[in-house]
């Protein structure tokens, strides 16, 4: 299946979008792609801080959502990072080159808060994982709705 690209479906610009490729998505479910490159935000002296991978996952749970909100016939919200419960980093850096695959599953839908068990895998092992909480605006009106992208 081909999915809309990362660029389609989270309200960043171009060089916020950070994420590759969706890999898949089932119902409360994605799996994204990213390979870490030079003049990547957050980079520097070809590695970049384990801990950027809460942007990663954070950017995979906004595609999660945004495809279920598609899926629906509903548009796009915009949503914000409100809390991380837990956090194991596992490596204390990525390194240029790495491809990274990360993946949101959603844990609890409360309308306008959820939580999303993530990871982050590189050569088929854990380096990051977390459980992060999320606003999500359910209104039509006003700032946040990114129905006019």
């Amino acid at each position: 299946m081909t999915y809309p690209s990362p660029a389609e479906l989270l309200p960043h610009g171009p060089e916020m979008v950070l994420l590759d490729e969706v890999v898949e998505w089932h119902d409360k479910r994605a799996l994204c792609r990213l390979r870490l490159r030079e003049g990547s935000p957050f980079v520097e002296g070809g590695r970049a801080r384990s801990a950027v991978a809460l942007e990663y996952m954070a950017q995979c749970v906004g595609v999660c959502t945004a495809l279920g909100s598609l899926e629906r016939g509903e548009p796009l919200r915009m949503g914000y990072l409100v809390g991380v419960r837990t956090m194991t980093l596992e490596a204390d850096y990525l390194e240029v080159g790495d491809e990274l695959l990360v993946a949101a599953t959603e844990e609890y839908d409360g309308g306008e808060l959820g939580s999303f068990a993530c990871t982050v895998h590189r050569r088929g092992e854990l380096v990051v994982a977390a459980t992060l909480s999320v606003y999500r605006r359910l209104d039509d009106d006003g700032p946040g709705s990114c129905a006019d992208r």
